[in-house]
């Protein structure tokens, strides 16, 4: 009796953990039965379908949001593995163009590193020459969350920034616009935003903004030699 009285007090001093990321479709991700601090077994994920690899970069992001921390039960401890969601997603960008329209929707995520690693999936497909007759569409979308105000934190322009170097492996018109709208946009002229434009412009058009002694102020008067 004592020893079952000991067995279910051990059993009841272990703390309940809420796991991330974590999906249903990985389950050797996170082994049972584990006696101390949960660990995730990395290799599982190479076999992951690309579903699965989605959902657990969508559960990393879940946890990021002001409102995670409150709902996760009382006593329960949070256990989050960024390095588990940096082998999701570096596998996922290996795949194929089958997370493309996922990607496509997390560029408006309300997460900025949601939408920071959509948009360098997204250029990472370009450059594999993935994006097919979607490239114009994609490029729009990459245009609209390159030019997006930041809202709380100016850490959200990292973001951004993502979605110009994903447009400079897309080229074409519509990249070229949307850099010649950042650079002339007044929005920007006290960030770093400009210089990324700037770089991709000179890449885009051969110009050679960079070697000038200001690069910004450079491609700012090729594009209106009176401002």
């Amino acid at each position: 009796m004592f020893k079952k009285l000991l067995s279910a007090l051990d059993r009841s001093e272990k703390p309940h953990y809420v796991i991330v990321p974590s999906s249903a479709k990985v389950p050797g991700l996170w082994p049972l039965g584990f006696a101390d601090k949960p660990k995730p077994v990395l290799s599982t994920l190479g076999d992951a379908s690309t579903d699965a690899l989605m959902e657990l970069c969508d559960d990393f992001w879940r946890s990021l949001s002001p409102d995670f921390d409150s709902s996760v039960p009382e006593g329960a401890k949070i256990v989050r593995s960024y390095e588990t969601y940096v082998a999701a997603f570096n596998l996922l960008c290996a795949r194929g163009p089958e997370s493309i329209p996922w990607a496509r929707e997390r560029l408006t995520h309300p997460e900025y590193d949601a939408r920071e690693a959509a948009a360098s999936l997204l250029g990472t497909l370009a450059k594999r020459g993935l994006l097919g007759n979607l490239a114009d569409a994609i490029a729009n979308d990459l245009s609209a969350l390159a030019e997006r105000p930041w809202e709380v934190d100016t850490k959200e322009v990292q973001a951004n920034d993502a979605a110009i170097q994903a447009l400079a492996s897309i080229g074409g018109p519509i990249a070229i616009e949307t850099m010649c709208r950042i650079l002339k946009s007044p929005q920007w002229n006290e960030d770093d935003l400009q210089w990324s434009a700037t770089q991709v412009l000179a890449q885009l058009t051969e110009h050679p903004f960079m070697e000038a002694e200001n690069p910004v102020k450079a491609a700012k008067t090729w594009l209106d030699p009176e401002a």
